[in-house]
């Protein structure tokens, strides 16, 4: 069902309500979003939990995402709209961070949607968990619409934990429109600029590390829209990968630092050797041998040990080994002719 039928005309009760101090900052980056950002504000503007304030961080738009902004902020009280240069989605939401009133934080971004009664189940989450961290579940979606038919599983359980939060690998997985922060566990951390893929990663395990308790409950909330124009479906440069391959190093010394966890350390390090494979692919296939090689000279030992003790699926495993064994069996096997 299109968002737009489920929540009809969302102009009602809900446009002046606001105390003078909002529960809740929600952060909104925008970015060309023109094609989608009426039916993700009005996904927002719907909330059964009204007493929110709504940042929209024009990210230096050149399309008519401004026009948009400035309709809705013309409808209700509750949105603050500031423009800024291009400088990327971390400066975005850094600036967010920097306005934003409420002692609950929310991200979202331009593309994506929520049942309407996300916010009010994530805050009632908050409540009856005292939590720092409370996260909701999140499926992807392929038409910027919110499914009706979902089944709730009457015994699923909500998971709260404190020194055990490793544990759950749940709870620090996961797209970060599910999670709903306590301001004072963010405190001064900040997205990082230089880190323009997975910087959500980045930002959400440095926070996590810091958090005394989480609580997540596995009920679908929250949607991811999967596009053309997605990140994850894009034509994506070669400064994309380099940037995805930082931030899993990051995100493995971190935990490496903050964990002595065994399971949890594993999965940060195939997380990272796994992204440096996406630079051997990138190369390969770009038939750019002189970086081929490099790469095969900084990664190829380590590469070699990650395969060797890795358990993975024989076929991924030889695909693997196909990006590191030579330049030219690698073209030979990977390369696909558009």
């Amino acid at each position: 069902m299109d968002i737009l039928n489920l929540f009809g005309s969302y102009w009602g009760d809900n446009i002046n309500i606001l105390s003078a101090k909002p529960i809740i900052s929600i952060i909104m980056p925008i970015y060309n979003g023109a094609k989608w950002l009426p039916t993700s504000l009005r996904s927002l503007l719907a909330q059964t939990f009204a007493n929110f304030e709504l940042l929209l961080i024009n990210d230096g738009s050149i399309d008519a995402s401004e026009k948009i902004c400035q309709e809705f902020l013309e409808r209700d009280k509750r949105i603050r709209y500031f423009y800024k240069k291009n400088d990327g989605v971390s400066s975005a939401r850094n600036l967010g961070l920097e306005k934003a009133q409420g002692e609950l934080i929310y991200f979202f971004d331009c593309d994506d949607i929520i049942a309407p009664d996300a916010l009010e189940f994530l805050v009632n989450l908050h409540k009856d968990t005292e939590a720092d961290i409370v996260s909701c579940a999140c499926m992807n979606v392929y038409k910027q619409a919110v499914s009706v038919n979902l089944k709730v599983n009457e015994k699923i359980k909500t998971i709260v934990a404190t020194r055990d939060k490793w544990k759950y690998r749940e709870i620090f997985t996961g797209a970060i429109i599910c999670k709903l922060f306590s301001r004072h566990v963010i405190g001064d951390t900040r997205f990082k600029k230089e880190i323009f893929y997975a910087e959500d990663d980045i930002f959400f395990m440095e926070v996590f590390i810091k958090a005394s308790k989480i609580a997540y409950c596995p009920i679908i909330k929250t949607f991811y829209y999967i596009h053309s124009d997605s990140s994850t479906h894009r034509l994506q440069p070669y400064s994309f990968f380099q940037s995805f391959v930082l931030a899993k190093y990051l995100i493995k010394e971190k935990v490496y630092t903050a964990t002595m966890d065994t399971n949890v350390r594993a999965m940060a390090y195939c997380d990272y050797c796994t992204s440096i494979f996406s630079l051997f692919r990138y190369v390969v296939r770009a038939g750019d041998r002189q970086e081929y090689e490099r790469l095969h000279e900084k990664y190829s030992e380590l590469l070699e040990n990650f395969l060797r003790e890795e358990k993975m699926a024989m076929v991924k495993k030889l695909e693997y080994k196909t990006y590191i064994k030579s330049y030219k069996l690698a073209r030979l096997i990977h390369v696909r002719k558009i």
